[in-house]
């Protein structure tokens, strides 16, 4: 049985918020607006660290995201996709992140370029992902936001057991087989970021590079596979 690899991008998202809120003091890659919740916190109680990086969290995603749809619509015009390099890109962007991080570690509570552009990589990094989650996986539980894929989870239980429903319960159930290993995935991910921030703090932004190489290698055994069989 091959693994899926989107859950484990699931995996690295989990760890990649999780590095980036006590790394990064209180900045979220993945999701953006609690950024505006830890800057209105730093402001109230006069410790704005990671200032810059919050405020231009935001921009930043939106303007990778809009690029991403753009170019993929480019592409279908040539009949061609943005899928495979989307996801090589994501690589580069943790790999530049990881090799930054390692040499600046541990960063002050102040902004600083290297804190910022670190910030600003993996916020890039995740915006392709949620991109990719609507753009190619948008018949599964979200990568990235465990709200939606938490309630896409418990809509797909009540159907299960409501009498009043009348849907195929196979099918029903096929969809809550994918969404619940996501949600684990993702906490699995948060419980080791905070792992190696308390072990290896050095170190915590290379596990998202290795993961994302690691996911793109079962994507593309599975494209292997495919055109064998």
């Amino acid at each position: 049985m091959q693994l899926d690899y989107t859950r484990v991008l699931s995996f690295n998202a989990g760890f990649v918020d999780t590095a980036c809120f006590l790394a990064l003091h209180g900045v979220f890659a993945a999701h953006i607006t609690g950024n505006f919740v830890t800057l209105a916190a730093g402001i109230v109680t006069n410790e704005p660290s990671g200032t810059i990086a919050k405020i231009l969290a935001l921009p930043v995603f939106c303007i990778v995201v809009f690029l991403i749809r753009f170019f993929d619509d480019i592409l279908k015009l040539f009949h061609r996709s943005a899928y495979n390099a989307l996801l090589q890109l994501q690589i580069l962007l943790f790999a530049v992140a990881a090799i930054i991080s390692f040499i600046f570690l541990p960063f002050p509570a102040t902004d600083t370029p290297a804190s910022i552009a670190v910030a600003l990589f993996l916020i890039a990094a995740m915006a392709i992902q949620n991109a990719m989650q609507e753009e190619y996986w948008h018949q599964q539980a979200p990568t990235t936001v465990m709200t939606g894929a938490t309630v896409k989870l418990m809509l797909k239980l009540a159907d299960y057991i409501s009498p009043a429903n009348q849907k195929d319960k196979s099918f029903i159930m096929d969809k809550i087989r994918l969404s619940f290993p996501r949600i684990i995935w993702f906490c699995l991910g948060c419980i080791l970021a905070g792992i190696f921030y308390k072990h290896a703090l050095s170190w915590i932004f290379v596990p998202p590079f290795i993961v994302m190489l690691f996911a793109y290698r079962i994507r593309n055994s599975q494209l292997d596979n495919s055109s064998i069989s």
